[in-house]
């Protein structure tokens, strides 16, 4: 093996992404925030934390198996609003990693992404966070949806220093009359 100062450069950046990946898999995840018995912004933990709900302008904490309305988009897609709040954590601007797929669906997980900016916000209980705007989540088949759990997963990195935030949710869809399709098979 060499030496020679390129070699060693590999080797150091190597290295600082094995202890980076380590960092990411052990406590930077926020578990999950909506459990019935914590406390504010519906967690004890301390420290940065990310908690997954819906809204379009405002934020709206949505529990387990909570009804959400499929809504049409002005360019015909179907959709239903997420957002979320990041708690002890200063950034203007989060990457945004979001999914959905429908419980017991395989092939049904549709994908976002996105650079998504931060305002400053209070949760239902007063606690300070940071609130993203809502972002329109498609999902798949849509007009087939009503009454079936969705399944939604997120992940929101720090572009600084790395530090991932997870949550998961799953939600009923509530499908107005005039969406639902007459061509749903069981």
């Amino acid at each position: 093996m060499s030496n020679s100062a390129p070699c060693q450069r590999a080797r150091a950046c190597v290295a600082a992404s094995a202890l980076l990946a380590l960092g990411g898999a052990f406590g930077c995840g926020s578990g999950s925030p909506s459990e019935p018995g914590t406390g504010a912004g519906g967690s004890d933990v301390v420290g940065p934390r990310v908690l997954l709900g819906t809204g379009r302008e405002v934020f709206e904490e949505v529990p387990a198996d909570g009804h959400v309305t499929l809504i049409m988009g002005l360019q015909g897609g179907y959709h239903v609003w997420t957002s979320f709040l990041v708690y002890d954590l200063e950034a203007e601007v989060l990457r945004m990693e979001l999914s959905t797929r429908w419980e017991g669906v395989d092939g049904s997980q549709e994908q976002n992404a996105g650079n998504v900016s931060l305002h400053a916000a209070q949760d239902g209980a007063g606690e300070s966070a940071l609130a993203s705007l809502g972002w329109p989540m498609s999902i798949f088949n849509p007009t087939c949806a009503n009454g079936r759990r969705l399944v939604l997963d997120l992940r929101v990195i720090e572009a600084g220093t790395g530090l991932a935030l997870t949550d998961s949710s799953q939600w009923i869809v509530d499908v107005p009359e005039e969406y639902r399709s007459s061509d749903c098979s069981p």
